[in-house]
Order: C-alpha cells, then sequence, then structure tokens
C-alpha cells in the first residue's frame, strides 16, 4: 500500500517503480567507446596488460603513444601556421 508523506505543503510519494540500474558488458562498453571516437574522430588504444593503471602498469607503451599524439599535434599546428615544418621537439 502507498503511503503518501506531508511536509509542509509539499506532498511526497514513494517511487511506484523500482530505481533503475545500467549494467556495461565489455562488448556494450566497446560498442559505446566507438560510438564516441567515430564522432569526435578519435582512435581507442587498449592497454590489455593495465587495470586503471597504464602509467603504471605499461609505462613504456604509454609514453609511446604520448610522444606519438604530441608529435602528431605539433605537426599539424606547424603546419597549418605556415612555418616550415622540422622535427619534433618532443622527444
Amino acid at each position: 500500500m502507498r503511503e503518501d508523506r506531508r511536509c509542509g505543503d509539499a506532498v511526497h510519494r514513494p517511487p511506484t517503480a523500482p530505481a533503475a540500474t545500467t549494467t556495461w558488458s565489455a562488448e556494450g562498453f566497446r560498442v559505446a567507446c566507438e560510438a564516441v571516437a567515430a564522432a569526435i574522430g578519435a582512435r581507442i588504444v587498449v592497454f590489455e596488460q593495465s587495470a586503471h593503471n597504464p602509467q603504471l602498469q605499461e609505462p613504456e607503451r604509454l609514453n609511446a603513444l604520448l610522444r606519438g599524439v604530441w608529435a602528431e599535434a605539433e605537426a599539424e599546428a606547424l603546419a597549418q601556421s605556415g612555418y616550415p615544418v622540422r622535427r619534433s621537439s618532443i622527444r
């Protein structure tokens, strides 16, 4: 039986349906990540040997990835600036 409670002039009613929950499967999460990446022009990189800390569990791979991303961004910025493109200063 549903019971209403009064608090001043407001009437508070208990919910009539159970709270909704969302459960992500690995496949569902992958699909969502791919959709977001496609929408923003990003690429997905999976660190298979890491849980939540690739900077600790796969530091060489993460650092190489970051250096590559920064070098690409630097080259693109230089190309758009009109200055001669030079070798990346990020090592």
